[in-house]
């Protein structure tokens, strides 16, 4: 049976979630402390500024320190690891895990997007083709030097108001998340993304809608149809579970032994769900409150 995988670009983007507000940025604090705030991001350009909760940047300016996944130095170093660490090792290629009609399929699939460009990505981890192969048609838009994504914009704009600037993870770790994925649901997911792929389009450009209009209670649907539901529970230890609970002990760590404020921007499937950081922070005694857009 097939796990459904559609879009891992969808997966690091975006909620899977009980809470009922909508609203993708939250203040937390404990009793007599000035409040923190989380944000939930897109990891895209596909959104832009004019996307934001209209109450994020005062916030930024508000805090005194922003956390985010990976600030752009560890951006580039995890560009150089993913190439690196996700190479496929000596007589092992993508022709030698696809069995002989799926690697036909890939082949024709890969070439209509690519054209002979394809031919570079058969010594890659099929989880790295995946991503290259669903990002492909919006590398134009990704190219663009005068968009930013919402975690690079929050990062831009707090060191130009002198904000400090924190990286909640390193590329080791995050490279650590990707690769405790098995190979059969990597290959899984490459096959799914080549049979599957205008579903995924139609998802993410309906995902993308429902982000900018802070519906939570939209996205949540969405994610919790059966066709995703065995993707979020393939995926959601190794990159969601472990990662939030380090998020969550490295942020009440800052606030408790220096008794100041934060403000933690990361793609916004770590804040909710029963094991996300509103919970995670609830555990730690944290008030956790929605604030509402003014859209």
């Amino acid at each position: 049976m097939k796990k459904h995988f559609f879009s891992l670009g969808l997966v690091f983007g975006l909620i899977a979630s009980g809470q009922e507000a909508n609203t993708l940025l939250w203040k937390f604090y404990k009793k007599g402390q000035k409040p923190s705030y989380l944000y939930g991001t897109y990891h895209s350009k596909k959104i832009t500024h004019d996307d934001y909760n209209d109450s994020l940047d005062v916030k930024i300016k508000d805090v005194d320190r922003v956390y985010v996944e990976l600030d752009q130095n560890e951006m580039s170093n995890a560009s150089q690891l993913l190439m690196s660490q996700f190479i496929l090792p000596a007589g092992t290629s993508l022709q030698t895990l696809l069995k002989k009609e799926e690697y036909e399929r890939y082949v024709v699939f890969a070439k209509s997007k690519m054209g002979d460009m394809y031919v570079g990505l058969d010594q890659m981890h099929p989880l790295m083709v995946s991503l290259v192969l669903e990002t492909f048609d919006d590398l134009a838009v990704e190219q663009d030097t005068s968009k930013a994504a919402v975690d690079q914009y929050i990062e831009q704009y707090a060191l130009a108001h002198k904000v400090e600037v924190k990286a909640l993870e390193t590329a080791e770790e995050q490279t650590k998340a990707l690769k405790a994925i098995s190979m059969e649901e990597s290959v899984e997911s490459l096959m799914e993304t080549v049979d599957l792929y205008h579903d995924s389009k139609r998802m993410k450009e309906e995902l993308e809608r429902l982000y900018k209009n802070e519906d939570l209670k939209g996205i949540v649907k969405m994610i919790n149809d059966p066709k995703m539901k065995e993707t979020m529970e393939a995926l959601r230890g190794p990159l969601i579970e472990t990662r939030n609970k380090i998020m969550v002990e490295r942020v009440d760590k800052y606030i408790v032994e220096s008794n100041k404020t934060a403000l933690v921007a990361v793609g916004a499937l770590h804040l909710v769900g029963k094991t996300g950081l509103i919970e995670g922070l609830k555990s730690k005694g944290y008030k956790v409150e929605p604030v509402l857009s003014k859209k």
